[in-house]
């Protein structure tokens, strides 16, 4: 009795605790563990006991108190009363007989939540898979009121110890769903802590309910729900909510409207419920109540740090992780992906109480952007609240939505109440006088608060047509602020005045935008009286008001001089022409702008040469814009000149061949982007000059020739080092090589293909090499001029620097001796592993005397055509692709070297080609040598000769060499003009040799009976040919009686017969009586047999 070890019948039982799990009990075993009587509490999986071991536990009047339950095969009536005797602390029953014999039935939900309610003590309840696969709304109801008034058991002190084992033995035996105690539980009342509902389909509704009892409920530890139904995945997955849970994800469903909802409502229960600090919810097509939800969720939890969802729509750009102590907020619609070619997604007022929702949530907010959206006055009303109470809210962007008058109410209440509000935009909205002069107003009753401080900083109106009717109120509030947008408002001289003696007294405004608008020099002229009278503005753009003319900017230049302040100034696109370029340069030479814009404007060379003099005494200038000047190229280059030598310049934007071009100081590329650059030699010099930290230079198609090479070179001379320079199809004949040869030295990647540079220009190139800066690893001359002597001299470069990678001279009029020089270069040098001479027709002399000098190294290749068709060749490759070459005698010299120098071929296609015998030789040669080069053995697994029609005489010569091949395993001759005479030939090879051979095609030759017969005899005996084509020869019976006895004959003989093997006789003239045998011996080798009817 006191034993712990026990063996009943050969089964080892071990009793380690006074509480046991074990699953699957027979009778004997109960009765001999409730005679031992060593247990206090016992975990029994009754699946296949059933009512015997409940009896037996009944009638036994065993010390048991403690009983977990779980049976399959039901229990009856009269069973179930035993359970009113114990704590039942793990309850999943099957099915429920009625009268004795009947088969088990499945008990309805209803059934089972009475059962739950007759038990005493249950604290896992699992009702998966239980009655039918849907649980109604009033079921949900009724199993949650059930949970509401289960009442708990206390256990009593002697038990508690057995309770606490017990329960851990429930968790060993249920883990696939309950989660383990992170630590030592100590005992108390028992209640329910675990509910399994999943497999099963549900409402948004049910699911509800029963997560608002889990919230509620502290004392519920786990929930586990199917959100995708059983019938809805193969494999459906339940999930498991639990107070300790860290991270949930959720799965995108098949259903996308249900299921998703369900999905959403259970992310809520998991934020509201436990302390989840991460959820993911990936590829879902939230709608906005969801969103809103989850969000409101979110901000009533404690522990909930981000939610990663998808806005709008369901693409990977959508994707946003949304946190409770994020800064920023930026969901302009631009970011949002379009699906295919719908339109561009965008919020509406459908959204706005989500939107409420998330900026409420986001307590650490400073900045949100909802620009380009489509958030109207009802959607702005919803959001009025969360923006204006907002603790830490800074910037707000409304900017291209459809807010109108009306929404501007709310707008002003925001500016009114936002504790820290400093910037609002509005610009691009349907906003008109009304609605501009209900935030001006508001913007001044801020200025004048006690309570709020600091005032609202900047104001963005921009494209909303106001006009000049309010412009007297509006211009009251621009006095307040610092910085105010109002281009594109429809302001004429009217507004203009009155914005004027708004800013002429203020202390505030630092920056003001008046691009686009509708005023003259008249309202100018009235407004730099204005400006002359204040010391705070710095940033002033009348960028596109082409009424705007000398008058009006010779004023505006005086008030800038006598005020002294500007440092951001934009005239762009306005009328202005050289009468008043004078006062301009001016402004340049005696206020200390840092930004400059007079694109657009109708200034001539007379004109900016005062500008341009004025730029010589500037020292403060950062950013010029000069795009669209009328200005010739010579005071391109010269401005670019001066801006060199301006220590603080760092953005010239001008017009690069009628091109905008922005040039950047610290820029690292620069593409023309194929513009044709003839005359500009200067400019390309002086960009130099000032982008000294160019690394990258594109001017292909350029055509400036050899002078602006010449100038380019002298700008570049102080360039350390370039990563890639590009001057293809720019017309640089031997004197611009000549000047560029030094920036060729000093550049990793140098193109210079399809220009007019011959030998003495590839001499100065290669005499650069020779200096000690020379980096570079790339050199492209295709397409030039260059020949022998130019090659030769390339050469003698190569082997001067131990950099040079790769030379690219394809298209070049280069014969045998310019070849031959090149390589002995390629051959000698320890660095050049590339030469490209593809394209250009050399004779075959050159190419096996380049094809030798591979052989130095096996990681050199060599780019060539063979005959006139561009071929890659290096040592160690594995295939060579040959296909539609002509190989006459002339080259069959050329294909010996090539498969001499790369011992490494394994995969060799001649298909189409034409083969003379010398190149079959040569053929027949590398099938059946065993190569070995530096130890390295290079076997021909395939060799592909289809349609080469390379006749008996070569054929035989392959045959040959196959007696000597262990390594090929297909041989392609399909289309071979191949006859008996080869193909006995080639049988017999077969025969004799025990080759691996494994796939022969001789599909369309001219082969008959004879040489099939032939190759029956070898198809008999040959132990690795799996797969034989003979199709579309001139084959009738006695050919097909041969085959068939040869399989036969393998058959009897035990020659084994390889899996999958194939046998293609089609186009044959056969009997039906052939076709019969064949067909009965492939049957029994389990050989493929391709034929036709006869």
């Amino acid at each position: 009795a006191g034993g712990r070890e026990l063996e009943w019948e050969g089964r080892d039982l071990a009793v380690e605790a006074p509480a046991l799990g074990l699953s699957n009990l027979t009778i004997a075993e109960v009765e001999l563990l409730l005679a031992l009587q060593v247990l206090d509490s016992l975990c029994l999986d009754l699946t296949e006991t059933g009512d015997p071991a409940l009896e037996q536990l009944k009638w036994w009047n065993c010390p048991v108190k403690l009983v977990a339950v779980a049976g399959e095969r039901g229990f009856s009536i009269e069973a179930r009363q035993a359970f009113s005797q114990w704590h039942v602390a793990y309850l999943r029953a099957g099915g429920l007989r009625q009268e004795q014999g009947e088969m088990p039935k499945p008990p309805g939900l209803r059934t089972m939540i009475t059962l739950f309610t007759q038990m005493q003590g249950v604290s896992h309840l699992d009702l998966a898979d239980v009655g039918e696969p849907t649980i109604s709304d009033e079921v949900m109801e009724e199993l949650v009121t059930a949970i509401r008034d289960k009442k708990s058991v206390i256990v009593k002190s002697e038990e508690t110890g057995c309770w606490a084992t017990l329960k851990k033995t429930v968790s060993c035996i249920t883990q696939y769903c309950w989660p383990q105690p992170e630590e030592e539980e100590e005992a108390g009342p028992i209640v329910l802590e675990h509910l399994n509902i999943s497999r099963r389909t549900m409402s948004v509704e049910a699911l509800r309910k029963v997560g608002e009892l889990f919230v509620e409920n502290e004392e519920l530890k786990t929930l586990i729900v199917s959100p995708i139904a059983a019938r809805q995945a193969r494999n459906p997955t339940p999930t498991r909510v639990y107070r300790a849970m860290q991270e949930l994800e959720l799965q995108p469903p098949p259903n996308p409207d249900l299921q998703c909802q369900l999905c959403c409502q259970l992310a809520c229960i998991a934020i509201r419920g436990t302390s989840v600090k991460r959820v993911r919810l990936l590829g879902f097509d939230l709608t906005p109540h969801w969103a809103e939800q989850l969000f409101n969720a979110m901000r009533a939890s404690k522990s909930m740090e981000e939610l990663t969802i998808h806005l709008l729509n369901h693409l990977p750009d959508s994707e946003r992780v949304l946190s409770r102590k994020m800064a920023s907020l930026d969901l302009p619609s631009a970011c949002f992906p379009r699906n295919g070619d719908g339109p561009t997604p965008q919020f509406d007022d459908s959204w706005a109480a989500a939107l409420s929702a998330l900026l409420s949530m986001c307590s650490h907010l400073e900045s949100v952007d909802l620009s380009g959206h489509a958030i109207s006055d009802p959607g702005l009303q919803q959001m009025e609240e969360a923006m204006a109470s907002h603790p830490t809210l800074l910037n707000v962007n409304l900017d291209g939505n459809r807010i109108t008058d009306s929404g501007c109410a709310q707008l002003s209440e925001v500016i009114r109440r936002g504790k820290n509000l400093q910037q609002l935009g509005v610009s691009n909205n349907a906003i008109r006088g009304k609605g501009a002069e209900s935030l001006a107003k508001a913007v001044l009753e801020r200025s004048q608060s006690q309570t709020l401080s600091p005032c609202l900083a900047t104001l963005v109106l921009a494209g909303n047509d106001i006009g000049d009717a309010v412009m007297q109120s509006l211009a009251s509030a621009v006095g307040v602020l610092r910085h105010v947008d109002i281009s594109g408002v429809q302001c004429g001289n009217e507004g203009l005045r009155c914005l004027g003696s708004a800013v002429q007294n203020s202390t505030a405004i630092e920056h003001i935008n008046l691009a686009r608008n509708r005023f003259d020099d008249t309202g100018m002229v009235a407004f730099a009286a204005a400006v002359s009278m204040n010391k705070s503005i710095k940033v002033l753009s009348v960028e596109g008001n082409q009424a705007l003319m000398d008058k009006g900017a010779v004023e505006l230049a005086k008030a800038i001089m006598a005020a002294n302040c500007m440092i951001d100034l934009d005239l762009s696109g306005c009328a202005i022409k050289d009468e008043a370029a004078s006062v301009l340069a001016s402004v340049v030479g005696n206020v200390d702008i840092e930004r400059l814009g007079i694109s657009n404007l109708m200034i001539t060379d007379d004109g900016f040469e005062p500008i341009l003099n004025a730029f010589k005494r500037h020292r403060t200038l950062k950013e010029v814009h000069l795009t669209g000047l009328t200005i010739d190229i010579e005071k391109k280059a010269e401005l670019l000149k001066v801006m060199s030598g301006i220590s603080t310049m760092q953005k010239v934007t001008l017009s690069l061949a009628d091109y905008p071009t922005m040039i950047e100081r610290g820029m690292t590329c620069l593409d023309t982007h194929h513009k044709p650059l003839k005359g500009w030699a200067g400019v390309l010099a002086n960009i130099a000059l000032v982008c000294t930290q160019l690394t990258r230079l594109d001017l292909r198609k350029g055509g400036f020739g050899d002078v602006g090479a010449a100038s380019l070179a002298e700008g570049l001379k102080d360039h350390k080092q370039l990563e890639m320079i590009n001057l293809s199809d720019c017309s640089i004949t031997d004197v611009g090589a000549g000047s560029i040869a030094g920036i060729v030295a000093k550049t990793q990647e140098v193109i210079l293909e399809r220009n007019s540079i011959a030998d003495e220009g590839a001499g100065f190139i290669s005499d650069a090499f020779a200096s000690e800066v020379a980096v570079t690893e790339s050199l492209k001359l295709s397409n030039n001029a260059v020949q022998d002597a130019g090659a030769q001299k390339l050469a003698g470069g190569l082997l001067a620097t131990e950099c040079l990678k790769r030379i690219y001279v394809s298209g070049n009029p280069i014969d045998t001796e310019g070849a031959k020089a090149l390589a002995d270069a390629i051959r000698d040098s320890g660095c050049l592993q590339m030469i490209d001479f593809a394209g250009t027709k050399l004779e075959p002399e050159a190419v096996v005397a380049l094809i030798n000098a591979l052989r130095s190294s096996a990681e050199k290749c060599l780019h060539v055509s063979v005959p006139e068709q561009w071929t890659e060749i290096k040592i160690g490759m594995e295939k060579l692709d040959l296909h539609g070459r002509c190989l006459t005698d002339k080259w069959a010299g050329t294909l010996g070297a090539i498969l001499n120098a790369c011992p490494k071929i394994q995969n060799l296609d001649l298909w189409g080609s034409t083969v003379c015998r010398g190149a079959a030789h040569h053929l027949a040669e590398m099938v059946c040598r065993s190569r070995s080069i530096n130890g390295v053995k290079g076997p021909l697994v395939r060799l592909g000769l289809k349609d080469c029609k390379i006749g008996d005489d070569a054929a035989c010569e392959l045959a040959d060499a196959l007696e000597n091949c262990h390594s090929l395993q297909r041989l392609e001759l399909n289309g071979n003009e191949i006859k008996d005479p080869a193909t006995k030939k080639l049988a017999l090879s077969l025969q004799r040799t025990t080759s691996g051979l494994v796939d022969l095609n001789l599909w369309r030759n001219e082969i008959k009976n004879e040489g099939a017969i032939a190759m029956a005899k070898a198809f008999q005996t040959h132990r690795t040919l799996k797969i034989l084509n003979i199709s579309q020869n001139l084959l009738t019976d006695a050919a097909g009686f041969a085959l068939a006895d040869a399989i036969n004959a393998r058959i009897q003989d035990k020659i084994p017969i390889p899996s999958k093997s194939q046998l293609d006789v089609r186009g044959s003239r056969f009997s039906q009586e052939v076709v019969d045998k064949l067909g009965e011996s492939a049957g029994l080798g389990r050989i493929q047999l391709l034929v036709d009817p006869a």
